[in-house]
Parts: structure tokens; sequence; C-alpha cells
């Protein structure tokens, strides 16, 4: 966990650090379709969102095909105790948006 986190600060997007870097002048203002998405909403609202969503449907059907993962039911965990049942935690996960970039710069 970060810093910023436990003292209750809050993260900031790459989106809005672009934007106070570029007004304090120490960054350049770059094309809107360079910057990657680091949420699910900010694919949808991307100028290529349609990219995009066809990329995670592309890498959820590769994923499948590979037998990556199975999706099973939550167990009930025996304890002894004070607590006398729980439920398993389930593993989570998360998108991650890059782009991939070719030797000579083009995408």
């Amino acid at each position: 966990m970060s810093k910023a986190h436990e003292e209750g600060g809050d993260l900031v997007s790459s989106e809005r650090l672009a934007s106070a870097l570029m007004s304090l002048g120490i960054a350049e203002p770059t094309d809107e379709a360079e910057i990657e998405p680091t949420t699910y909403k900010a694919t949808l609202r991307s100028p290529q969102a349609s990219e995009w969503k066809d990329a995670m449907h592309r890498e959820w059907q590769a994923l499948v095909e590979n037998h990556t993962f199975d999706i099973v039911p939550l167990q009930n965990i025996s304890t002894h105790g004070p607590i006398a049942d729980t439920m398993e935690a389930p593993i989570g996960c998360k998108w991650i948006y890059k782009r991939k970039v070719n030797p000579d710069g083009s995408t």
C-alpha cells in the first residue's frame, strides 16, 4: 500500500498528473490518443474505445481458450475460535492497458 494511501491521501490519476505538469510548464501537451487509459471507464471515454474493447475481447478469448483458469464456487472454511465459518476470498484481477509499440515507433 502506498504511503499516500496509508496516510489518507488521494492517489492522482495519470490524466490529472499530466494536466498538473502541463500547467506548471514541466510537460508538453500530448495527443489524447497517446494516453493509455488506467481504468475500464477511461477506455470507454477514449477516442479508441472500440479498439480497446476489441483488444479486451481478444485477450479474454485467449485466456478462456488456453484454460488459464477455472471458475469454481467459493468454499466455506472451517475455523476454530470465535468465528465458526467464513467464506474464501475470491482472487481479484485488473486490466492493464498498454499500447504495443514497434521498433519504428508505430503502434
